[in-house]
């Protein structure tokens, strides 16, 4: 079947610098409420002390970006692939000797497709490797409908068979086995498997999805010094691999390193509910598990320079913080005392997975604490913020909710969950999830 897309080169001698700041108009964007800015690192801070996961607060400086934020704001930021695994892949798909020439893509003139238009996202004039690099995702899983457009392109028998059966109804149970695996489901490893496969640039161009932001919750408040900060950790998969933005972040720290210059593109996102209260007056119940914490220290140090700057008052602050060992991987600590000391949180709970035989998590806490939590949500409106893990961590959490307005509160479980639901809805119980 032939590509929708048809591209051709400029083969004269001159070539092109794959430069990302050239291409960010063609960046895919949700939920902007900004431009995209070239924003400097300011500096950073690992804030474990474990070998196999690294958590980093990485701070931004402002003084040149004409926009402010609020406490809970996210931002999304636009990473780069790894320039290796580019390398590796454009000599995979036999295009290394045009990759800096300027290309030029149009419509096919023969192609049969309806209202067929170039992919947003891809650059109509670029080169190749500044494609690759980023606009285009090569680590995410391969679509089944993706697969079927390679098949013309195999030009080996029990290849074809194999991968023919990948994309049919039969064959999805091995495809969920291929896609589950963070190592072996991207576009490299899945053109390696499939040797004779020789697919057109263009089909790639055709299908494969946009290289999207990745989000982080601020970390800071908006008062301190015309910086921003993230917090963000850096896992390992399977043979030593990384995220796309983590390992990308942690090659800018290292050019930061080396230079004390490296900018990364970001752009402030539309803010959600994940928001302090207008009224300085309403407590707050701050529920958070790991880096789930991030949004809340933004909370907390805008309140605490509200205090010494500006001699506001505030209502109570509760956080219920959750991680595997105060030692290793407790984030923010010498923060949260300095908030405690200020006012700008009054009351502390730490719960600890991993340090003890005695396991102790967040929601265990909120029960032990529930006739003084009963009261600030019924008596005195309290707003509950709860960032964690959608899977594990929330609906724990929203039980033991649920469990204290029984016990305490004198609930029906019924009544308990609608309450709870109107909370939702009226933004008094406002989550922060990721899967």
């Amino acid at each position: 079947m032939q590509s929708v897309l048809h591209i051709s080169y400029d083969l004269s001698p001159s070539e092109v610098t794959h430069d990302n700041s050239t291409n960010l108009k063609y960046r895919t964007t949700p939920f902007a409420i900004s431009e995209i800015y070239q924003v400097p690192i300011y500096n950073y801070e690992i804030l474990t002390n474990e070998e196999s996961r690294k958590v980093y607060q990485l701070k931004f400086s402002l003084a040149e970006i004409p926009f402010n934020y609020s406490p809970g704001s996210t931002v999304g930021i636009l990473p780069s692939n790894d320039e290796s695994l580019v390398e590796k892949l454009l000599k995979r798909l036999g295009i290394e000797i045009y990759c800096n020439k300027t290309y030029n893509l149009s419509i096919s003139s023969d192609t049969t497709k309806k209202n067929a238009c170039i992919p947003k996202h891809i650059p109509q004039s670029s080169t190749l490797r500044s494609v690759f690099l980023y606009h285009v995702d090569i680590k995410s899983a391969p679509k089944k409908v993706f697969l079927k457009r390679l098949l013309p392109f195999v030009s080996n028998k029990e290849e074809y068979e194999e991968l023919e059966f990948l994309c049919s109804p039969k064959g999805s149970e091995k495809y969920n086995k291929l896609i589950s695996s963070y190592q072996n489901r991207s576009l490299l490893p899945l053109l390696n498997q499939f040797p004779s496969c020789m697919p057109p640039v263009e089909i790639l161009l055709e299908h494969l999805p946009p290289l999207f932001p990745r989000l982080y919750s601020i970390a800071s408040s908006p008062l301190n010094d015309n910086t921003l900060s993230i917090t963000f950790n850096v896992d390992t998969f399977g043979s030593n691999e990384k995220g796309v933005c983590a390992a990308w972040l942690e090659q800018s720290i290292n050019k930061f390193e080396k230079s004390k210059h490296s900018l990364v593109p970001l752009y402030f996102r539309v803010q959600s509910d994940f928001k302090l209260p207008e009224n300085n007056f309403i407590p707050i119940i701050l529920v958070a598990t790991g880096t789930g914490i991030a949004p809340f220290r933004g909370f907390l140090e805008h309140r605490h320079l509200k205090i010494s700057l500006m001699k506001e008052s505030f209502s109570e602050a509760w956080l219920f913080y959750g991680c595997r060992d105060s030692k290793e991987n407790y984030l923010y600590k010498a923060d949260l005392q300095t908030y405690l000391n200020s006012g700008a949180l009054t009351k502390l709970i730490e719960s600890f997975s991993r340090e003890t035989t005695n396991k102790s998590y967040v929601q265990q806490n909120i029960e032990i604490y529930g006739e003084e939590l009963s009261f600030l949500i019924l008596e005195k409106s309290a707003v509950i913020y709860v960032c964690g893990d959608f899977v594990k961590v929330l609906p724990e959490v929203k039980n033991s909710f649920i469990n204290i307005l029984i016990k305490f509160k004198n609930f029906t479980k019924e009544n308990a969950e609608l309450y709870l639901q109107d909370l939702e809805k009226t933004g008094r119980y406002i989550l922060d999830k990721w899967q």
